[in-house]
């Protein structure tokens, strides 16, 4: 990561990312300035105002054709030119951020103060929301807020004439503290996932091919072991280990197979936290406009601001230690398990209109591996929501049931789609059997699941048709 940090080798999927914002572009180069000059009509000079909104239109169809060009050959040539037109974006990102934070100077000189304000809410606004715009290409981000953020630090510090300037000079300062740390954090979650996937996708071209390979190792060790009777069970103990570290590997790779969703879930679960970072600094806005922010105030935006920032930094921790192998049995709760579970893919079935409805008994416990049994409920909630998906009622429902029977727990997830056609339902747990299109399913997860829970946990899965949909059941012994 240093590496591509120091050298713009960046996957080309981030590259991707940040030629699409559009958007972005809009609002950094038109519609922020366009604000901009409305409110500084008559106050600053007309030819700055007029040289300040051609330069950045300029900027907006210059940002526009490479990236039209940058896309174009992205997928067909050499690193060295992805490189050279990548230099060309960065420098127009550049420009952008060195005129937004000039023009800063000439409204401190020429504005009022409250004038003065809004243009930096323009600016801390334009700032925020290129931390999701722009935080695929790490350097995109630190160029535009380095720029723009420093000048106007600068800019309070000499040019603002009174002890308020300074004062928001430090807020800004806590700002760019806040931001560039948990837009690099963005970066680097997608450039892991990036690279973990592309590991994955290695790995499953050469999965049949090994598993022939085992398997007619396994057909000579079982021949030795006829042959030799006296080593039998040192050699059975061997082959059991041997088994157990590969169905490690194939948990893992169904893990990381999901990798890819995972990295739109945390997407989904962001949203919300930078929309109330957003209101937090529009609040302070306006306290300061109608003369009543304080110290308590400013300590208490300052607090929520840290608390949101922990918060989307936690999403991280969350979806890093769900693919963390687990590695003895423990006791855990199961409707817990199951929540910790629901909100990782929460997010996703909320942005596709599915609704999930939990019916939770919160006592029952049982003995295994929560990581794996994670894993379980993960794979099938993902399985509904793409059946949902294609689904074309309006109310998609999958429900959750946890209850006692006897000395078991037992699981059930329902869905709404309708059900698995006859003909392929005994197939469905099946190893490398998917209704997906080619490239979009392993047809390992069911059969890892089915694996986790049989085997792993001493359960049993299964799945029928009901009224509505397909119905899964785990059956675990309580603990």
């Amino acid at each position: 990561m240093i590496k591509t940090l120091k050298s713009l080798d960046y996957p080309n999927e981030l590259i991707e990312t940040l030629l699409k914002g559009r958007a972005a572009i809009l609002g950094s180069h038109v519609l922020g300035p366009l604000l901009a000059i409305v409110l500084f009509k008559d106050i600053i000079p007309p030819v700055i105002n007029i040289v300040f909104i051609v330069a950045q239109i300029s900027l907006f169809f210059t940002r526009l054709i490479i990236a039209n060009k940058a896309l174009h050959i992205l997928q067909k040539s050499d690193k060295q030119t992805i490189q050279k037109y990548l230099k060309y974006y960065l420098t127009a990102i550049f420009t952008n951020a060195f005129l937004l934070g000039v023009y800063s100077i000439y409204a401190l000189y020429y504005a009022d103060e409250s004038h003065a304000l809004l243009y930096m809410a323009i600016l801390y606004a334009l700032n925020a929301g290129a931390m999701s715009s722009l935080s695929s290409v790490f350097h995109a981000l630190f160029i535009f807020s380095v720029t723009s953020l420093g000048i106007l630090i600068i800019a309070l510090c000499f040019v603002g004439d009174t002890i308020n300037y300074f004062f928001i000079a430090l807020i800004t300062l806590v700002f760019s503290i806040v931001t560039l740390p948990a837009g690099f954090k963005i970066y680097k979650t997608l450039y892991n996932g990036i690279k973990q996937r592309e590991e994955i996708e290695k790995l499953n071209l050469s999965l049949e091919e090994k598993i022939q390979t085992r398997t007619r190792e396994l057909a000579q060790k079982t021949e030795q072991l006829e042959m030799l009777n006296r080593s039998l069970d040192k050699r059975v103990k061997e082959e059991i280990a041997k088994s157990r570290q590969n169905e490690q590997l194939l948990i893992q790779q169904s893990r990381q197979a999901a990798m890819g969703e995972m990295i739109g879930n945390i997407a989904h679960q962001w949203r919300q936290p930078l929309n109330a970072l957003g209101l937090v600094l529009q609040n302070i806005y306006f306290t300061y406009q109608t003369n009543e922010l304080s110290d308590e105030f400013m300590q208490k935006s300052v607090e929520k601001g840290k608390m949101l920032t922990t918060s989307m930094s936690k999403t991280i921790d969350d979806f890093r230690d769900f693919f963390k192998p687990n590695k003895q049995k423990e006791i855990f709760n199961i409707s817990q398990t199951i929540q910790n579970t629901i909100a990782l893919i929460d997010a996703s079935y909320k942005n596709h209109d599915i609704t999930l409805e939990t019916n939770f008994n919160h006592d029952i416990e049982t003995e295994g591996y929560p990581g794996e049994f994670s894993q379980v409920i993960l794979n099938i909630l993902s399985n509904a929501k793409d059946a949902l998906k294609e689904c074309k009622k309006s109310d998609r429902v999958v429900t959750i049931t946890t209850t006692k029977e006897k000395e078991s727990a037992l699981i059930t997830i329902e869905d709404n789609a309708g059900g698995i056609p006859e003909k392929i339902l005994s197939k469905i747990f099946d190893p490398y059997f998917t209704t997906k299109e080619e490239g979009k399913g392993t047809g390992i997860g069911l059969y890892m699941s089915k694996m986790i829970i049989e085997t792993n946990m001493d359960g049993r899965l299964s799945v029928k048709n009901s009224a509505q949909g397909a119905r899964f059941m785990i059956r675990l012994a309580l603990a």
